[in-house]
């Protein structure tokens, strides 16, 4: 399988069922991520930030982050 490396706004996308869900998925279907080190705390942040803007979707924030950090990346 050939490998991709994953940009944070993609993989949030993709993790946070943004309205770019479907596009990202589309760029990285078929595809090894790969990811930098940093991506886990990256992602927190967009999770953070996302709360503090609407507390009302915590629930669903923090479970797209839970699925972001347990998707395995190299």
């Amino acid at each position: 399988m050939a490998g991709i490396v994953v940009d944070s706004s993609v993989f949030a996308a993709i993790a946070f069922d943004e309205l770019e869900a479907t596009q990202a998925l589309s760029l990285v279907k078929g595809y090894e991520f790969y990811a930098p080190f940093l991506m886990a705390f990256e992602i927190a942040n967009i999770a953070w930030k996302k709360i503090n803007r609407d507390p009302s979707q915590r629930l669903e924030m923090l479970e797209g982050l839970t699925t972001a950090l347990n998707t395995p990346v190299n």
